[in-house]
């Protein structure tokens, strides 16, 4: 073989190789560029949330919003509901840390209003992602401690009612009756599914505006 073949062969390996690395690249680069804000749906709420000082920050990175959430995430955010309900500030409310899984303020707080337990009487298994059904049952005990009436006069019709946990169907009846939970599409409830940060801000955002919490609320649909 001639040295023009040769050098011509290794040039076109050389830009096969290259094109591979970049493709290589670009399908990693991507999916980072699909996700690095919220969904349209979601932004009114999370404007809204910041603007009444009810979501910290480290929940508002830009490329984890469709991450699901957490059960501490998720605590905070109930306790930051529960100080604007009452017109209170954070710092107002009781803290109790029975847990050895975790000494996150939030939750301490959480626990001493009666908002949530743990996964035993030691631990709270703070990083582990949250089911749609515990969280209609954490946001219901949370609205009753609140003061508002969570009676449920209908229940919900949901084909995978039936996936639904004893404890929590109260919660999943009350929250899709409220309006505050929805399906998720072909008439599913979806409660062994985990929520995703942005999910959960609009669930929040939803609740503060039925019950008129929030300062200059525009209403989301």
């Amino acid at each position: 073989m001639g040295v023009d073949c040769i050098m011509k062969l290794q040039n076109v390996r050389a830009k096969a190789i290259f094109l591979t690395l970049f493709l290589v690249l670009l399908a990693g680069i991507v999916p980072l560029s699909t996700y690095a804000k919220p969904s349209s749906w979601a932004e009114d709420s999370i404007d809204v949330l910041i603007e009444n000082n009810m979501v910290p920050e480290y929940l508002l990175e830009e490329d984890k919003y469709q991450q699901p959430i957490t059960r501490q995430e998720f605590t905070d955010l109930a306790v930051r509901l529960y100080a604007k309900a009452k017109g209170m500030g954070i710092d107002q409310l009781d803290a109790y840390e029975p847990f050895a899984d975790t000494d996150d303020l939030m939750v301490a707080k959480a626990y001493s209003l009666g908002i949530i337990n743990g996964v035993s009487s030691t631990e709270f298994a703070p990083d582990n992602p949250i089911t749609r059904q515990e969280i209609a049952t954490l946001l219901t005990r949370e609205l009753k401690l609140l003061g508002i009436d969570t009676g449920v006069t209908q229940q919900a019709g949901f084909v995978d009612m039936n996936e639904v946990a004893e404890w929590a169907k109260e919660g999943v009846n009350f929250c899709t009756q409220a309006g505050i939970m929805n399906g998720v599409g072909g008439n599913r409830i979806a409660p062994l599914d985990n929520a995703t940060r942005e999910e959960v801000i609009v669930l929040i955002a939803r609740i503060a505006d039925k019950y008129q919490w929030t300062d200059d609320y525009e209403a989301i649909a």
